[in-house]
């Protein structure tokens, strides 16, 4: 088994990672988990990255588009083997973007046709809204939280959206939906039938 490494901004991207890479039957392993995207930027505008690496970071509002953000963050030529790829504007994006997967294990009712997540300005907003209409108690009083400033996530947040993206996230079908997944999968479809990944 061939080992890809893996570099997130936080906890909740990791299984994200992980599914992405065994989808090609390749081995996931973390090289650098939750350290923010500060710290992620400075690896790649140093150049010093080398080997079988997935990168996810998200878009947010840092750039206008994936392609803007990309040329500023690796000024230079991206090595062979990485493969830098930007969630728009982040991963919650891609985990909405599974409307069945995430009606189901939220107990919620999302219209797929009103579902848009790439176009979404704020989808870890959006999912957390999405939980407080949901139809089970649990779900809605543990995923979100009202503050002073809104609906925060709740205390079990990070928890659920992990063991969402673990056991029922399914990137085939969320990429119907979220043109920026289609484009992730397909690099690294690439990297990996390319012979780039082994």
């Amino acid at each position: 088994m061939t080992y890809i490494y893996y570099i997130v901004e936080g906890q909740t991207d990791v299984p994200v990672a992980e599914r992405l890479i065994r989808r090609v039957n390749l081995d996931p392993v973390p090289l650098m988990v939750g350290r923010g995207k500060t710290r992620l930027d400075q690896v790649l505008r140093e150049g010093s990255l080398r080997g079988n690496v997935l990168v996810l970071r998200d878009l947010d509002n840092d750039a206008e588009c994936a392609p803007t953000l990309i040329r500023e963050l690796v000024p230079h030529e991206i090595p062979k083997g990485i493969c830098l790829r930007i969630p728009i504007k982040s991963v919650e994006s891609w985990l909405l973007a599974d409307v069945e997967g995430f009606s189901q294990a939220f107990a919620v009712h999302l219209k797929s046709h009103e579902i848009k997540p790439d176009e979404s300005e704020n989808p870890k907003r959006d999912l957390i809204n999405q939980c407080r209409r949901s139809k089970s108690r649990t779900v809605r009083e543990k995923m979100t939280q009202l503050s002073a400033n809104g609906l925060r996530p709740g205390p079990v947040y990070t928890l659920r959206v992990m063991e969402f993206a673990q056991t029922v996230w399914d990137p085939e079908r969320a990429a119907k939906r979220s043109p920026s997944l289609a484009r992730a999968l397909a690099a690294i479809d690439q990297m990996a039938t390319d012979g780039v990944w082994i």
